[in-house]
């Protein structure tokens, strides 16, 4: 619709800018009126002169002279020639006995032998200017002289104010010759190149630029075969008016675009726009387990509601599948917390068959190795009591172990009396998942039960100190004591075979020290859970 208006605009411009041809083609048609009137009655008046048989040689100039004076505001003179070209008689008078055979009206009416027109001219008896019209008398077919008349050129002249004048106006004569009948300046007129095309053209009207390059629109018509009338006015003022209307009816287009466009952005906003981002507010504000409701109190387009609507159903079938998987992980959990109670009754059955079984050995070494492998035990017992007792089954956490696990294994080792062994623990808390923490809790207390052992021999006293702390991802774990240190290679043993499985098991590797004392370090990765919980 926009293009058809656009199109329209263009074509009603175009339509402006074509009027001047249509226009300058009724002024030729009514000037070519007017002047025709005048060339008619010169040739009506010379035509019947000739053929009138009255005209004598003795009445000639007293007829010719009561018959201009009947009009002498538009005939100059009115003549008679004979056969040689020698005036006869006159409406003036006329000094000498020249001939004018030779003048152009009268070769053009010996050839026509019919009325026939001159040039514009200065006439020869008169001295006024004047456009001559004469026809022959023919007699027995010979032509025995020549009837003319002068036809005053202020009978084609329009007198108005220079500037005036909304059209121009000029006859041509078969000589070529100009005569403006209007007030218009030389450089009106078309190129000479383009009056000649525009002459051969015949009555056809034509844009061409003037002489001083003004655009225009000129018209011809021939009055006579040796008389021509051409037309002619300035485009400008209708080409700025046809401009002026094109912007204007560009600008009403442009106001009407403006106002669809703010129609469409308006009708979006209220229909699509705003419904959506409602969508979008109610889709973001929205919370696992929460019901998904549509919204009240605005319209929205069907699709929107669909979406809406589906979005409803998605959500629906999410909290339906969330209930499933939570109730199935509640009994999962309580699978597993069952699980690590029955392993620490069983492990701690295993503990008191070790602690029987020590008890009867044969000798000390037998009941030492029990003893240990008894402490062992309880250590993964005490593990999984953590593990249960907690709601994440998957972790447990460190601080609250080592806090637990440190005093058992002192307990087994007799060694809760104040005084001589004193056990200091500086545990960052954090939660260690179930695989690392076995490993971790078997490091723990093989060192602890080796530093009970070992570093404190003959009722010696001092300080074993177990600490473990969390920096960009690497735990740190450190076993000091303030004992005797080790007597050999630290690096053999089977106590230090195992340190060595459980220090690789939690990704690291175990870094002796000493003396003064024994210590352990021990820097692994700690490894988080691959898979986290729903929120219960």
């Amino acid at each position: 619709m926009i293009g058809i208006a656009g199109a329209n605009a263009l074509l009603a411009y175009d339509r402006d800018l074509s009027s001047s041809l249509r226009m300058v083609e009724l002024l030729r048609e009514a000037a070519a009126g007017r002047h025709a009137t005048a060339l008619a009655g010169l040739r009506g008046m010379v035509l019947g002169i000739a053929g009138a048989d009255a005209l004598g040689d003795v009445r000639c100039d007293g007829e010719l002279r009561r018959l201009q004076a009947n009009f002498p505001d538009r005939y100059t003179n009115i003549w008679a020639l004979n056969a040689t070209g020698r005036i006869t008689c006159s409406a003036l008078p006329v000094a000498g006995a020249g001939t004018y055979a030779e003048l152009d009206y009268v070769t053009a009416a010996r050839r026509a032998q019919s009325f026939a027109l001159g040039a514009f001219k200065i006439g020869e008896v008169s001295g006024q200017p004047v456009i001559v019209g004469a026809a022959p008398i023919i007699e027995d077919g010979e032509i025995k002289g020549i009837i003319a008349a002068g036809l005053r050129l202020d009978a084609f002249l329009r007198r108005t104010p220079e500037g005036t004048q909304p059209h121009d106006i000029w006859l041509l004569d078969g000589q070529g010759g100009l005569l403006a009948v209007t007030q218009a300046p030389p450089d009106n007129l078309p190129a000479p190149a383009a009056l000649e095309r525009l002459i051969a053209a015949g009555t056809a009207a034509a844009d061409l630029p003037s002489r001083n390059g003004v655009p225009h629109a000129f018209a011809t018509l021939a009055l006579d075969p040796d008389l021509r009338l051409l037309v002619g006015m300035s485009n400008a003022p209708i080409a700025e008016g046809a401009w002026i209307a094109l912007m204007q009816r560009l600008g009403e287009l442009a106001v009407f675009l403006a106002v669809c466009l703010a129609a469409i952005i308006l009708g979006s906003e209220l229909a699509i726009s705003r419904p959506l981002r409602a969508l979008s507010q109610r889709v973001r504000s929205w919370r696992p387990g929460e019901p998904f409701r549509p919204a009240r109190g605005w319209s929205a387009p069907l699709e929107v509601e669909a979406v809406g609507a589906a979005f409803g159903q998605v959500v629906e079938s999410l909290t339906k599948r969330s209930n499933e998987l939570q109730a199935a992980l509640a009994q999962n959990d309580l699978v597993i917390a069952e699980m690590h109670h029955r392993v620490k009754n069983n492990i701690q059955v295993i503990a008191s068959l070790l602690t029987l079984q020590a008890a009867r050995a044969p000798d000390v070494a037998s009941e030492a190795a029990l003893a240990m492998a008894r402490d062992r035990v309880r250590a993964l017992a005490t593990l999984h009591r953590h593990l249960y007792a907690r709601p994440q089954i998957e972790a447990v956490g460190i601080s609250a172990f080592l806090a637990e696990l440190g005093p058992q294994l002192f307990a087994a080792a007799g060694e809760l009396r104040p005084g001589r062994i004193h056990l200091e623990l500086d545990v960052q808390d954090m939660e260690v998942l179930a695989d690392q923490a076995v490993s971790l809790a078997l490091l723990v207390t093989e060192c602890l039960m080796n530093a009970l052992r070992h570093a404190f021999p003959h009722g010696r006293g001092g300080v074993v100190r177990v600490s473990v702390h969390l920096v960009e991802g690497i735990v740190t774990l450190a076993v000091t004591d303030d004992g005797v240190g080790r007597e050999g290679d630290p690096t053999s043993g089977i106590g230090l075979t195992l340190i060595e499985g459980f220090a690789a098991a939690l990704g690291g590797r175990p870094e002796w020290g000493g003396p003064p004392g024994t210590s352990l370090t021990v820097r692994f990765p700690l490894r988080e859970a691959t898979a986290r919980p729903l929120e219960r």
